[in-house]
């Protein structure tokens, strides 16, 4: 028999899954900005090369936003941790 409602088992099956890793994720479009940046400067026609500027363009973009939340999601943390011993506190 068919799932009567499969977009609540698909929300389920994602809530399941382990979140993913911010370091590795950062690691990674670093080195496809790298990547992206190679090609600009070997790209062999104009059509080439924009398309890897757009691609490096994107990927900057990506990891500018990965590299913030990076940094300021210990500094979260630390400030929930004080809020909350400051909360337990008599």
């Amino acid at each position: 028999m068919a799932n009567r409602n499969p977009y609540q088992a698909r929300l389920a099956k994602a809530l399941r899954q382990k979140p993913g890793d911010l370091d590795a994720t950062k690691r990674r479009t670093w080195g496809l900005l790298c990547l992206a940046y190679d090609e600009v400067g070997t790209a062999e026609n104009a059509d080439q090369r924009r398309k890897a500027m757009l691609a490096y363009a994107q990927l900057a973009g990506i990891y500018v936003k990965l590299y913030e939340v990076a940094e300021l999601e210990p500094r979260l943390q630390a400030l929930e941790a004080a809020m909350q011993r400051e909360m337990d506190r008599p």
